[in-house]
């Protein structure tokens, strides 16, 4: 199994932004906070 799929969550290219061996930390990160973002946008309601 790739540990690291060409595609990432967001649908970019791997390292077609971030440099490769960035792609997947900066990726978990962003969508942690998009998970908070939408987390505290629910409970604001």
């Amino acid at each position: 199994m790739d540990p690291a799929p060409p595609i990432n969550i967001f649908g970019v290219p791997k390292g077609d932004v971030i440099p490769h061996g960035l792609n997947t930390p900066v990726g978990s990160v962003m969508a942690l906070l998009g998970l908070l973002f939408i987390y505290r946008e629910i409970k604001s309601s």
